[in-house]
């Protein structure tokens, strides 16, 4: 079992009544693992249609995985850019939130999100430490496949870089697979569907935008 195998089941056995079955967890690892070459952000309703679970499920182990001292998962809220010809997605900070408007630096443009209930999406993202190791192992794994099937060549292992997407290096960026992010007001349901929400992360964004409809 490698470190993203007991990082799913570590946090789903201290848990108690987890919102999904436990054999849902090979569905997820298998999913993490073969989209991670592609990016490291990760969209619910890929995996429920690849997979064959339906959405609300889907959504539910992404929410359960933000949620402990130290996530699988970041969620990450986002809007479009209101330019028809540019089609990024903006990530959004507190700080954002806070002050009713985001940059898109691909069109130099101001957007204000006052409207955030009905803009806003979501989608998920591999943490920093886990997304490194994992880049890691891959390199490795393919340097000793390279190696093994050509004996007596000697190959010096390939340089790392790691994009850092955290909001300080990257604020704003365009991964080809971010259509479709969840809606605000989905995410939100399913969230808080028991006694206790599923994500403490989202439920603090989700108090911080209600907040900022009163004012």
């Amino acid at each position: 079992m490698n470190i993203l195998e007991e990082k799913l089941y570590s946090i789903y056995n201290q848990k108690e009544n987890a919102p999904f079955h436990k054999r849902y967890i090979t569905s997820f690892y298998e999913f993490i693992t073969k989209h991670l070459e592609e990016s490291r952000f990760l969209n619910p309703y890929i995996f429920s249609e690849k997979y064959d679970i339906d959405y609300a499920t889907s959504i539910a182990i992404f929410l359960f995985y933000t949620n402990s001292d130290d996530p699988l998962l970041n969620i990450r809220p986002y809007i479009d850019c209101t330019d028809t010809e540019c089609k990024t997605h903006i990530f959004l900070s507190e700080f954002d939130i806070q002050n009713n408007s985001a940059y898109c630096k691909e069109c130099d443009l101001t957007i204000p999100v006052a409207l955030l209930r009905r803009q806003l999406k979501f989608l998920f993202e591999l943490n920093n430490a886990i997304y490194s190791i994992l880049k890691m192992q891959s390199c490795t794994n393919t340097l000793d496949m390279i190696l093994s099937n050509n004996d007596g060549l000697k190959f010096s292992p390939p340089s790392i870089s790691y994009n850092d997407t955290s909001e300080s290096q990257q604020h704003v960026v365009n991964p080809k697979d971010l259509e479709g992010g969840v809606s605000f007001s989905e995410i939100t349901r399913i969230n808080t569907q028991g006694e206790e929400p599923l994500s403490k992360p989202l439920d603090d964004i989700q108090k911080l935008i209600s907040q900022k409809m009163l004012q």
